[in-house]
């Protein structure tokens, strides 16, 4: 279904995303995995053939750096793109009065900003 087709997964170093690529590699995807957390990225992206590239979503250097790296893994052609970096670490079960500033301004530029 997904053959030869070329898929940027976000987050896919572990979890949801880890299993979102291991999916649409089942299915014959060409696969770009990022993530902030490299040592899991490489690993997820050893295990399933993939390229890796490491990304901080708050850093709009590094998603350049990112779309740099899926252009060539792609020959500038990407078809599908899993937008599941994200962050709660810090404010999950948290009352909001009680999260800290910093933590929330990361959240924002990470699950916010960082999709687009």
């Amino acid at each position: 279904m997904l053959a030869g087709r070329s898929i940027l997964v976000t987050g896919a170093g572990r979890g949801l995303g880890a299993e979102i690529a291991r999916g649409l590699a089942g299915h014959g995807a060409r696969l770009v995995l990022a993530d902030i957390a490299e040592d899991e990225g490489r690993a997820a992206a050893e295990a399933l053939g993939a390229t890796f590239a490491p990304v901080d979503l708050a850093d709009p250097d590094s998603i350049a750096a990112l779309a740099a790296t899926v252009g060539e893994a792609t020959g500038g052609r990407l078809h599908g793109l899993v937008n599941n970096g994200a962050i709660a670490t810090g404010i999950g079960g948290i009352p909001f009065e009680e999260i800290e500033i910093e933590s929330w301004d990361r959240v924002q530029r990470v699950n916010v900003r960082g999709t687009w």
